[in-house]
């Protein structure tokens, strides 16, 4: 992902597809297939998987790094950018210079009416390195929330299918819709971190919170 891509998109305009009508960014929209479902969101990567939703990038290195160099900046960076590698690093190979890691984006969106609602959205990264660039996968579930109705004591905790929701699928929410949007502009975040770091060295702190 371009440093910059956030720059690229200018006024805050109204979508008027069925989609919802919320404001949004607006920008040049990439035309291939990828992108046609969703003309008005951002230009990110995607698939759908087992009830999964997968945005990936491939990051280049400007100095060439070796596969070996960058599997190492990767193993720093969750240390930097997450707090603490060990609690979020699953899994990683040394061998074929891979790390998959887990976290949440806490907090990403909060609804306030006839109740509060408050959405965390948990993700896995994957990482995967190759000599002069890496290859980076986030992918996204659930929405996780918690609801509490005014008058209620507790919580009520539940949690819904991303892909169900559009714009993946045919369920209409305003409130996820917003949500994801939100998230969206989290991995955009997170991509071009990822991209200063392959850069510049590890430089991020606490980037994401509430680990």
């Amino acid at each position: 992902m371009p440093i910059g891509l956030k720059d690229a998109f200018e006024d805050v305009v109204k979508n008027t597809t069925d989609c919802m009508r919320d404001y949004i960014k607006k920008g040049k929209m990439d035309a291939s297939p990828q992108f046609t479902k969703r003309p008005y969101w951002y230009p990110l990567n995607y698939i759908i998987d087992n009830n999964a939703v997968s945005y990936f990038t491939i990051l280049n290195s400007s100095k060439g790094l070796s596969k070996e160099k960058l599997y190492k900046v990767f193993e720093n960076y969750f240390t930097y950018a997450y707090g603490s590698g060990k609690a979020v690093i699953e899994n990683k190979n040394p061998q074929d210079c891979s790390i998959i890691a887990k976290g949440i984006y806490a907090n990403v969106h909060q609804y306030s009416g006839w109740s509060f609602e408050n959405y965390d959205v948990k993700h896995i990264v994957n990482i995967q390195c190759r000599d002069g660039r890496v290859r980076i996968t986030i992918t996204i579930g659930n929405y996780d929330i918690q609801k509490k109705n005014k008058g209620l004591i507790g919580p009520n905790e539940f949690t819904r299918n991303i892909a169900a929701y559009e714009p993946f699928g045919s369920e209409k929410d305003d409130e996820m819709i917003a949500c994801l949007k939100k998230v969206e502009l989290r991995i955009i975040d997170q991509f071009e971190e990822m991209q200063k770091v392959i850069d510049e060295g590890n430089t991020a702190v606490d980037m994401l919170d509430n680990w």
